[in-house]
């Protein structure tokens, strides 16, 4: 949609809980309206903070791939130890008596350079944790101090932001009373025009929303969808021979035809579609004709009624008919078109 579609949209903003309401009910404006209000080091404070925890998530993996190489050295020597030993106890069966004191020197030894290396690793391993934490609650203090700095700079600008927001709301308050004073100024007749503008405006933007977003409104109803101006439909029932008037305007004056398969049997259909601000008896009609039309054309056509609302007259017409009313977030009749 254009942004003069989307403008027209939007409601007069009156109030700050009027532009609350307003970002709540269009989410995605939201992170544009956060890119003007925040500074950008805010902005970007989450990912600094995703960044800061995969540093430390490093730094931890790999202390414990540090320990993990420890322990497997400590494992590997004791299993080099453990099959020296065997081989060891397999000569001395024959020897014992000769090299006993000899074996015993070596032995202990042996205990005492153990004893020395875990000694040291385990030194080592208390040198490596004091470090770690040492850095660990420098970083910690660095950060919290960021934060602090961060928090009062925020809530800063929040003041200052409030009390611009205030001052605008003073001024569009002011500008809005002068508005209405001057509508109040206009006379009836042109209040009746303005009306009437907005109303046609409004059709003929729900109309290109409809047009625009077709395969999802009508894909609730058809699988493969396909949009047709109207022109293009008589285009090829004329290749087998004329419509008559004043069938052939009546077409060519129809919003929309859809053409699709039907979900409950795959057969394809076309749906004649009238799109109104608000569907009334008249759009019921129109799209019941036409429909008509299309079938004496030798089209499986179906009517429907499209509006934001439905008026209970053209409602209570629209069942007597057989034609389906959509909204937005609503499908009434859709059982219609399995009628054949």
């Amino acid at each position: 949609m254009s942004s003069r579609g989307i403008i027209s949209q939007v409601p007069q903003i009156s109030s700050i809980e009027d532009l609350i309401q307003i970002i709540r009910q269009h989410p995605e404006w939201r992170e544009a309206l956060l890119s003007v209000l925040l500074p950008q080091d805010l902005l970007a404070l989450p990912q600094e903070f995703r960044d800061f925890r995969a540093e430390v998530r490093e730094m931890l993996m790999a202390h414990e791939r540090r320990m993990q190489a420890h322990e497997e050295r400590m494992a590997a020597i004791e299993e080099q130890i453990a099959r020296q030993r065997a081989d060891f106890e397999r000569e001395m069966q024959a020897m014992r008596k000769e090299f006993q004191a000899q074996m015993q020197a070596m032995r202990q030894e042996f205990q005492e350079q153990m004893q020395a290396m875990r000694q040291e690793f385990q030194e080592q391993m208390q040198a490596m944790r004091q470090e770690f934490q040492e850095q660990m609650q420098a970083m910690r203090q660095e950060f919290q101090e960021q934060m602090q700095a961060m928090r009062q700079e925020f809530e800063q600008r929040y003041h200052d932001l409030r009390a611009e927001m205030k001052q605008m709301r003073e001024e569009f308050t002011a500008r809005f009373e002068r508005i209405e004073e001057d509508i109040r100024q206009i006379r009836e007749g042109d209040i009746k025009q303005l009306r009437d503008d907005v109303g046609q405006l409004k059709g003929i933007v729900l109309e290109l929303q409809w047009g625009h977003r077709a395969r999802s409104y009508f894909g609730r109803l058809l699988r493969k969808v396909r949009v047709y101006a109207p022109g293009e439909i008589c285009d090829e029932i004329e290749e087998d021979g004329e419509i008559p008037e004043p069938q052939r305007s009546q077409l060519l004056e129809l919003d929309y035809i859809v053409r699709g398969l039907r979900r409950s049997d795959g057969r394809e259909v076309y749906l004649a579609v009238e799109v109104s601000w608000g569907v009334g008896v008249t759009d019921v009609i129109r799209a019941r004709d036409r429909a008509q039309i299309l079938r004496e054309q030798g089209l499986p056509a179906y009517p429907v009624a499209v509006g934001n609302y439905i008026t209970p007259e053209a409602q209570s017409l629209a069942e007597a008919e057989g034609v389906v009313l959509m909204t937005d977030s609503q499908i009434q009749g859709a059982e219609r078109l399995e009628r054949d």
